[in-house]
């Protein structure tokens, strides 16, 4: 939907600190990255609360996916109990449920949305390639 109403914001940029070198981890953050930022190409305003709550719920659904291999693959590397990337999970998860309610007091993508991926999202996935690169060594 809105194809022709899509304006190119990328606010989810793949950095070369994101990247882990783990082909999966790294797939799986591109496509986390694409996204958030397709639900952010739109100007505020424009899209339905309906296909808010359903773009957020996507990338709920995509980062519990990823949790899950991230942790089979910390687990194999030995560094889930010591990964502070891995303590974030539920947090994240939960954050991005009230960010669902959210949706319903505002028919836009919140600041407060923004804020949360730019400082929390790419944050973690710096830390987490970070964990993985160091246990590589």
């Amino acid at each position: 939907p809105f194809q022709n109403d899509v304006v190119q914001m990328d606010l989810f940029k793949i950095s070369k600190e994101m990247i882990t070198g783990v082909e999966i981890i790294d797939k799986e953050h591109q496509e986390i990255a694409e996204k958030i930022n397709l639900l952010f190409s739109h100007p505020k305003g424009t899209l339905s609360k309906a296909f808010i709550k359903a773009a957020i719920k996507d990338i709920h659904d995509m980062l519990e996916k990823h949790f899950q291999t991230e942790e089979q693959i910390f687990l194999k590397l030995g560094i889930l109990e010591n990964s502070v990337a891995s303590l974030e999970h539920d947090s994240i998860l939960k954050s991005l449920d009230n960010f669902i309610g959210d949706v319903e007091k505002n028919y836009f993508v919140s600041d407060e949305f923004k804020a949360f991926v730019v400082g929390t999202l790419i944050t973690h996935m710096a830390m987490e390639a970070k964990d993985i690169k160091n246990a590589s060594i």
